[in-house]
């Protein structure tokens, strides 16, 4: 598709990384352009990835 325009709002890591999209994320900062690798979503699944225990203590804990 050529010189198509979409808008999608994800939290998915995998849909961020579609080749060649411009990525703008949303926070407290307001709107501010950026790539995969600096999204906050990215970061957070990394750390989850790295260590998922840190994330799921609350429904392991009695």
């Amino acid at each position: 598709m050529s010189g198509a325009r979409v808008i999608c709002a994800t939290h998915s890591p995998t849909l961020a990384a579609t080749p060649d999209a411009d990525i703008i994320e949303v926070g407290d900062h307001g709107f501010r352009r950026t790539t995969w690798e600096d999204l906050a979503l990215v970061d957070h699944w990394r750390r989850y990835m790295n260590n998922p225990t840190a994330y799921l203590r609350h429904m392991t804990q009695e």
